[in-house]
């Protein structure tokens, strides 16, 4: 059975994201090093929710860096 009350206040909303890689405070020419893992599918799926931005991977060493560039313009 439950418990009916009265007057208990709804607690305030919190949204945001949560993103493992900080793909929103980059910069075009700005880079991240990722260790051990490689981030292509992360970097694959922010292509495509922003086509505005760009990055890309590549393989460094054992580890993998992330670069912001500038977007391509269409012709």
């Amino acid at each position: 059975m439950y418990e009916i009350e009265n007057n208990v206040e709804i607690p305030e909303l919190k949204r945001f994201r949560y993103y493992k890689y900080p793909f929103d405070l980059m910069e075009v020419g700005q880079s991240f090093k990722v260790e051990g893992k490689n981030p292509s599918s992360a970097v694959s799926q922010q292509n495509k929710r922003n086509p505005e931005k760009r990055f890309i991977v590549r393989r460094e060493g054992d580890d993998f860096r992330v670069w912001r560039v500038a977007v391509q313009p269409v012709q």
